[in-house]
């Protein structure tokens, strides 16, 4: 099985997710800065064997798609085009929320704090879908967060 890449898209920063070849555990693998981000997707693409990309998609409260939804999907349909992979969006709600109280309970400086969220974030995004892909196989359900 490949691994999984996840990304938490951002307009300066994107978090990056790596799932291990089982597909059980999403782990960290920094932040990318907008310029140069081809060229790293690219080799973390290439050396990893990766087929599918979970992008994390902003969601309302209420459901409704955030605007930040269109600039995402148009961020995966260019790495569908550049890169010929999968991308499934999966719901990031409250993802950075979460990130940001378990980098304050840990004490982590508020400066390292910012960079540290998008990774997090990255983190917390591909661990659900993990999880919700590993809960359906288990069983049976064909139902998911998916958007």
């Amino acid at each position: 099985m490949s691994r999984i890449l996840g990304l938490d898209y951002g307009e300066k920063r994107m978090g990056v997710a790596l799932s291990d070849e089982t597909r059980t555990l999403a782990s960290g693998r920094g932040v990318l800065r907008k310029e140069g981000i081809q060229d790293a997707l690219s080799t973390l693409i290439r050396e990893n064997g990766i087929e599918l990309v979970v992008l994390g998609l902003p969601v309302n409260m209420d459901g409704s798609l955030s605007q930040m939804a269109a600039r995402v999907r148009d961020f995966g349909e260019s790495l569908i085009r550049r890169f010929s992979v999968r991308v499934e969006y999966w719901d990031e709600r409250l993802t950075s929320v979460v990130a940001e109280s378990v980098l304050r309970e840990q004490s982590i400086r508020r400066s390292r704090q910012r960079e540290l969220i998008d990774e997090m974030s990255a983190i917390l995004i591909l661990q659900s879908y993990l999880d919700g892909h590993a809960l359906k196989s288990s069983d049976g359900d064909s139902s998911g967060s998916e958007l």
